[in-house]
């Protein structure tokens, strides 16, 4: 990971070889989550920042609730979606 001026570049390596970087404007672990501190990771955010596995329970469960609650989120964003479709952009 490195930091740049207003964003930060996370290097990763999968489990084929592949590297892959991507420029992210945050970047909130969750091993070692403390809520108290939320606030002020999420200062000056002005996109919706959804909590999945131990974002959401604060450090309490495993590996398949983590799954379940990604999937749970995701089926929620698709109803969303679903509701209210997204304009399309105009153009001049």
């Amino acid at each position: 990971m490195e930091k740049e001026a207003d964003s930060y570049l996370l290097t990763t390596l999968d489990d084929k070889g592949t590297i892959r970087t991507r420029k992210l404007d945050r970047i909130i672990q969750a091993i070692g989550y403390d809520a108290q501190i939320e606030g002020e990771m999420l200062k000056n955010v002005t996109v919706p920042v959804y909590k999945i596995g131990w974002a959401r329970t604060g450090g309490k469960g495993n590996l398949s609730d983590a799954l379940s609650s990604s999937v749970a989120l995701s089926n929620r964003l698709i109803e969303q979606a679903a509701a209210a479709p997204f304009e399309a952009a105009k153009t001049a």
